[in-house]
């Protein structure tokens, strides 16, 4: 018998779990949305991976602490290098299948091959369409993670105020 060893990112739960479940609070006043949604997400995994096994803590009371990492500030820069780099490769294959169309095109018609459309109706177009999706899919991913730490920190000054 094989058995699974689940690694589940509790922070990434409770981040899609606080805005998913909404309005819960308890007589306190503190919202525990968060809490109750990973609880059933875990609850989910377990059941349909026939998970018997769990980890109980002991009785009493437990302090959960809510890291956040400050070196997320070094991805903003691997982004946008990563999106240069893809755009650049974009062009340059583009611009190689272009300058092969072109001639190929040429060839069989029998005429001089104009390089100049290669460049600016096809490596130009592709290479910026390509490096808009990336830099807009890049952005919005930067844009979710600083939400995500926002979140986190949030449900960490509930947790713990005085911190």
């Amino acid at each position: 018998m094989t058995h699974r060893l689940f690694l589940i990112d509790g922070s990434s739960y409770f981040y899609r779990a606080f805005f998913a479940v909404r309005g819960l609070v308890n007589s306190k006043g503190m919202p525990t949305n968060a809490a109750y949604g990973f609880t059933n997400m875990l609850y989910k995994i377990l059941k349909a991976n026939h998970v018997l096994r769990a980890v109980a803590l002991p009785a009493g009371k437990h302090d959960v602490i809510f890291k956040y990492d400050s070196s997320v500030v070094k991805e903003g820069a691997t982004v946008s290098i990563v999106t240069f780099i893809v755009t650049l490769l974009s062009f340059a294959v583009s611009l190689l299948l272009g300058i092969f169309g072109v001639v190929l095109a040429a060839k069989i018609k029998g005429v001089h091959p104009n390089m100049t459309l290669a460049y600016r109706d096809v490596a130009l177009p592709i290479a910026a369409m390509i490096g808009t999706v990336v830099l807009i899919s890049s952005s919005v991913m930067e844009i979710r993670h600083y939400r995500q730490g926002k979140a986190l920190d949030r449900i960490a000054k509930h947790l713990h105020p005085a911190r």
